[in-house]
C-alpha cells in the first residue's frame, strides 16, 4: 500500500510538472520568446538570470550554467548575442543522455574525460569562443564584457601553442609564454 501511494504521488507530481503553465521549468526550445519574457516579467527576472548557478529554476539549467562557467562565458553576453542558440543548448541539455556523466565531470573535472566526448553543446561553445576571438582580433575590446579574462587568455595560449607547433613541428616542446621562450632541441637560433 505504501509503495502504491508513493508511486501515485510521483505520478501526480510528474503530471503537474508536465501540465504546468510555467515555461521556465521546461526546456526553453519549446516556448516562444513572448511566453518566456512574460514568465520572466512575473518573476522580475532577466534572461541571464535563468542561467544563474546559485538559483536555477530548472535542474538541467544548473548543468548548462556550470558548463558556461567552465568555458568562461558571461551569461549576460551569451544571452544577448546567442539567445536562439542558447535556447537550443538548453533543450539539448534537458534531454541529454549523458546527464550523470556530465554531473560527475562537473563535480570532479576528471582528466580522463572531457566534455568534448559527451556534451552535445560543446561544438556550439567552441563556435562562440571562435566568434569572440575573431571580434578580439578585429580590435574590439572584449576582455571585460563577454568572456572572462582567464578563458580568453587560455584560448590565446592554445592559439600560440598551435602556431608554435605549426612552425616548429614538435608537439612535445612549447615554451610557457612568448616572453620565456627558450631554445628547443634542434631549433635554429640564427
Amino acid at each position: 500500500m505504501v509503495a502504491f501511494r508513493r508511486h501515485a504521488q510521483r505520478t501526480v507530481a510528474k503530471l503537474g510538472q508536465m501540465l504546468s503553465d510555467d515555461p521556465l521549468r521546461h526546456p526553453l526550445g519549446r516556448a516562444s520568446d513572448r511566453a518566456i519574457n512574460k514568465a520572466l516579467a512575473v518573476r522580475k527576472l532577466r534572461r541571464a538570470d535563468l542561467f544563474d548557478r546559485k538559483k536555477p529554476i530548472a535542474p538541467h539549467r544548473h548543468r548548462l550554467a556550470e558548463m558556461l562557467t567552465v568555458f568562461h562565458f558571461s551569461t549576460r553576453d551569451i544571452v544577448a548575442r546567442h539567445w536562439s542558440d542558447l535556447k537550443l543548448a538548453d533543450h539539448r541539455c534537458a534531454y541529454c543522455a549523458n546527464k550523470k556523466r556530465c554531473d560527475r565531470w562537473l563535480r570532479g573535472r576528471h582528466w580522463d574525460d572531457a566534455p568534448r566526448r559527451f556534451c552535445p553543446n560543446v561544438t556550439m561553445f567552441e563556435r562562440w569562443r571562435r566568434d569572440y576571438l575573431l571580434r578580439d582580433g578585429a580590435g574590439q575590446n572584449i576582455d571585460g564584457d563577454c568572456i572572462l579574462a582567464a578563458g580568453l587568455e587560455q584560448t590565446r595560449q592554445l592559439l600560440r601553442q598551435c602556431d608554435w607547433q605549426d612552425r616548429h613541428g614538435d608537439p612535445t616542446v612549447f615554451p610557457a609564454s612568448p616572453a620565456s621562450h627558450t631554445v628547443a632541441p634542434g631549433e635554429d637560433v640564427s
